[in-house]
């Protein structure tokens, strides 16, 4: 990936939060801290997945259209704002975002490619 199009993924991401506050808040925010409250880990892949299965419609009547690349930006956004969550975050290495997030992989151990909290 490069710088580029890592900002073009940021930028679409902030985006579809912007159309979608309710959806991102009750979906992957708060499932994020119910999931690190139950010492379960945090994937946001999986609330990306459920979102397309559950929402199918935005608060415009529209359906919901949720891009896999919101994955790797939502997960790092997670683990800058909420530092409590970052034990049980799973995100996989992106030298990109994680340079343009300030994430240094010495920051969480990585194993098989998944970076903890």
């Amino acid at each position: 990936m490069s710088k580029n199009s890592a900002l073009l993924d940021i930028a679409a991401a902030q985006e579809w939060k912007r159309e979608n506050p309710e959806l991102h808040r009750e979906r992957i925010v708060k499932q994020a801290i119910a999931d690190a409250a139950a010492e379960r880990p945090i994937s946001v892949h999986s609330y990306i997945v459920r979102i397309r299965e559950k929402d199918r419609v935005n608060r415009h009547g529209q359906p919901v259209k949720v891009n896999d690349h919101f994955g790797p930006v939502w997960g790092r956004e997670l683990w800058r704002d909420y530092p409590e969550l970052r034990k049980w975050l799973r995100i996989r290495r992106a030298e990109e975002l994680d340079e343009i997030y300030g994430i240094r992989s010495d920051h969480f151990g990585i194993v098989e490619g998944v970076a903890n909290g």
